[in-house]
């Protein structure tokens, strides 16, 4: 269980919406405005890592300041390290992620916040997402069958009580975290597709040598976690 870090001065929101970046200046405007548009739903805060971004990320950033809590790595660390540092960050009680070459629909976070406050028992809530860009585009993907990283509202007690992200995974990051989360916490589907996820020839899970040596990464440390728990037992 990772440590709640205590809550300072600033304003604290209901939800948090986390955009990690790296050098996608050229989808990252459509991004954060898509947040800033949300209808039926105000109470929410935006932190944007930008991860050691060569490109022009920063002045895109530049032109949100006022709207939003930008955090700069010197240098790039990776997309757990970063989610993790906005995470500690953060003040919302909701906390989710939408990474900075996607977008969401107007009622993003008012339908994903409606579906914890309405049920205590919900841990996460995930919504479906349309693929977009160069191939697939507009198809509608069921989010428990084929999950992506974002789209995700997580509990904040919940996740601080898994230990966030491993910042040992520098890719799929994502599995790594939901394969504890899942452990302890159930993800509940919203059936209504809100996030748009962009399909490009830069994503990061296209670099399959990379990608399968961490999915032989997360297996090995689920068998260990296996291990571990017989021996206790």
């Amino acid at each position: 269980m990772r440590k709640l870090p205590k809550m300072t001065h600033k304003l604290i929101r209901e939800t948090t919406v986390i955009v990690p970046t790296y050098n996608h200046s050229r989808y990252l405007d459509r991004c954060l405005r898509s947040i800033l548009s949300q209808k039926n739903y105000q109470d929410f805060e935006i932190i944007c890592v930008n991860d050691g971004s060569k490109d022009q990320s920063a002045s895109v950033l530049a032109r949100y300041e006022s709207e939003l809590t930008i955090l700069t790595n010197s240098e790039n660390r990776g997309l757990p390290f970063s989610i993790n540092r906005a995470i500690l960050e953060s003040t919302g009680r909701f906390i989710i992620r939408v990474d900075s070459d996607d977008y969401v629909s107007e009622n993003f976070l008012h339908i994903l916040t409606m579906t914890l406050k309405s049920n205590s028992k919900i841990d996460a809530a995930a919504c479906d997402y349309e693929i977009v860009g160069e191939v697939n585009s507009n198809r509608i993907v069921d989010c428990i069958a084929e999950p992506i990283a974002c789209g995700i509202m997580f509990r904040r007690d919940s996740l601080f009580d898994v230990g966030l992200y491993d910042e040992g995974f520098r890719l799929h990051e994502d599995k790594e975290l939901m394969s504890r989360f899942q452990n302890k916490y159930k993800v509940t589907r919203v059936p209504i597709p809100l996030y748009r996820y962009r399909m490009h020839s830069s994503n990061i899970t296209k670099n399959l040598e990379d990608s399968e040596l961490y999915l032989k990464k997360l297996s090995e440390k689920k068998e260990a976690s296996v291990e571990t728990g017989k021996q206790g037992t």
